[in-house]
This record gives C-alpha cells, structure tokens and sequence, in this order.
C-alpha cells in the first residue's frame, strides 16, 4: 500500500497535470506530478523524513539546472539570495492580500478576527 507522510492512499488520479489524492480517511488533496511522485512511499513517513525527502528531489533537480547552465560559484550566491528575496516578497504580498493589510497595520483584533473566521483587518 502507498502512503504520502503517515496517511494511507486509498486512490489517486491524474486531472489536468494534477494528481487528485484521496486517503483512507476520505481527505482529499492534489499535487503536481512531481511532488506527488516525490511524496509516495511504501511505508508511512512522518512529517521530517517526508519533507526530507521531497527537499532532497528538489534540491537534485536545482544542481542539475545550475550544472546546465554552468553558472559561475561567484553568482550561484547572488542568485540564491534573489531568489530568497524574491520569494519573501511575494509571500509579504500575498499575506497582505489574505489580510486586507500590512503587518504594520494589524492589531490583536485582526488576529481574533482572522481566529474565527472573520476575517475583516481593523480600521484604525
């Protein structure tokens, strides 16, 4: 029997590149093909080795990009932290979004809000 992490697969399907999961439990999920194939084993996982094990996927498939590029050691530094700035700054937008505001600009009542279900930022 294949798992993802410690939940058992009862089915799983291909939909439009995607792969739709659905666990004994009757979750439901779905995953690109990649990160599917790199999230199923044959034994249950718990949450480290399993993300262990799909860091390491896609850590194999980064330093196969950069060696076809054959990018200089001086500016695999500078790339890495572009990318880190890159994706901060579109999770501080994408947070901004969710929130209707700037972390700046969140109150206590914004997190009780959020809490509940609510989720209306604060007008002060």
């Amino acid at each position: 029997m294949d798992y993802i992490g410690e939940k058992k697969i009862k089915e799983h399907s291909l939909d439009s590149g995607r792969v739709k999961v659905v666990f004994e439990d009757d979750s439901e999920t779905t995953f690109p093909q990649k990160m599917f194939d790199a999230s199923v084993s044959q034994e249950p996982l718990n949450e480290a080795l399993l993300q262990e094990r799909r860091i390491l996927m896609v850590q194999a498939e980064l330093m196969n990009s950069l060696l076809s590029w054959e990018m200089r050691l001086t500016d695999i530094q500078r790339m890495l932290q572009w990318s880190s700035n890159f994706l901060n700054d579109k999770h501080e937008l994408a947070d901004e979004k969710l929130w209707g505001n700037k972390i700046s600009e969140r109150t206590i009542g914004d997190l009780e809000r959020v809490l509940r279900g609510n989720a209306r930022p604060s007008s002060s």
